[in-house]
């Protein structure tokens, strides 16, 4: 088995073997070639793409690794992309005999550091078969958050609540009731783009007033959301996202984007207005969505990055 460097994204080969891999050995909705596509034309800047492929004596790809070289001063950094738009990162390799073989061809040409100085690989998860493979290999690891998850499976959504603890059921009860009681409630699940697009304005601008002037917030350019539409609307076609929506008197208050992966929602973007913080509109929204993926049989949720308070009370 060799190594050959892709340089293009749109690279023929690249293409059709990153879909062909993805497709077959189903992997996460973020692993995508529309995915990392999108986001080099539209993110890459002056990153230099270089993508580290292991092929056959056939030259069939069966396995790459999806990475850019990046200057840092005097620095050169081999670094995983999609950067910072990605929660599970990983080579995509195809999973039978070959495997072994094309992740050691490639972290073999990591480890030359013939154009860079550092390797960077984020957000490899620890349940990912690579990341035993790149700790035996010399790597260090780096420790950036944990992950919520919460099994649903078998659970009624009054059993669910009853693992909450009693004031947060308490609290979370009474405040559904309040917003209930006091407004005409609509909670909506979407399915395709044509919804998405619909209503992308509204979450716009719900997301920029949670935001607009806290310094943990940052308000999102034009460019981005370029480059998230153009990769949302390729997993809404594929299935594989669900947008929910929380209106109160037909104005949005919170939203919460995701994906879908063998029964499980994968939680990725959200926000609510804080012009009804007194509601506590992202806990509230949150219910809904576990209460209705319950009643669809869904066999968990995962909130994806980050460890944050309000996740590790649900």
């Amino acid at each position: 088995m060799e190594i050959r460097i892709i340089r293009d994204i749109d690279d023929p080969d690249l293409s059709r073997s990153w879909r062909s891999i993805v497709q077959t050995y189903d992997y996460f909705p973020q692993s995508s070639y529309e995915w990392g596509a999108s986001w080099w034309r539209h993110r890459g800047g002056k990153r230099e793409l270089y993508i580290i492929t292991a092929v056959q004596a056939t030259g069939e790809i069966v396995g790459f690794a999806p990475l850019c070289i990046e200057h840092k001063i005097s620095i050169r950094v081999l670094r995983s992309f999609p950067a910072r738009s990605v929660d599970f990162y990983t080579p995509i390799i195809s999973y039978d005999n070959r495997y072994s073989i094309a992740i050691e061809c490639i972290a073999d040409h990591m480890q030359t550091f013939v154009k860079w100085d550092l390797v960077r690989l984020d957000c490899i998860n620890s349940d990912d078969r690579t990341h035993q493979f790149f700790l035996s290999r010399g790597f260090k690891q780096k420790k950036t958050t944990d992950i919520i998850t919460i099994d649903l499976s078998g659970k009624t959504f009054e059993q669910y609540l009853l693992g909450l603890s009693q004031n947060r059921r308490k609290d979370l009860k009474k405040k559904r009731r309040r917003l209930e009681r006091d407004s005409k409630v609509k909670f909506v699940q979407i399915k395709d783009e044509q919804g998405y697009l619909a209503s992308f304005q509204d979450m716009k601008q719900v997301y920029d007033a949670r935001w607009e002037g806290s310094p943990s917030g940052k308000i999102l350019s034009d460019t981005y959301y370029e480059w998230r539409n153009e990769a949302v609307f390729s997993c809404f076609r594929k299935k594989q996202m669900v947008l929910y929506l929380l209106r109160v008197d037909e104005k949005l208050i919170a939203y919460l984007l995701g994906f879908i992966k063998k029964g499980i929602f994968y939680t990725w973007k959200e926000a609510y207005d804080p012009a009804y913080a007194y509601y506590s509109p992202g806990d509230l929204i949150r219910q809904y969505v576990i209460e209705h993926l319950i009643q669809k049989e869904y066999v968990g949720i995962n909130f994806m990055a980050g460890d944050y308070p309000y996740k590790q009370t649900l």
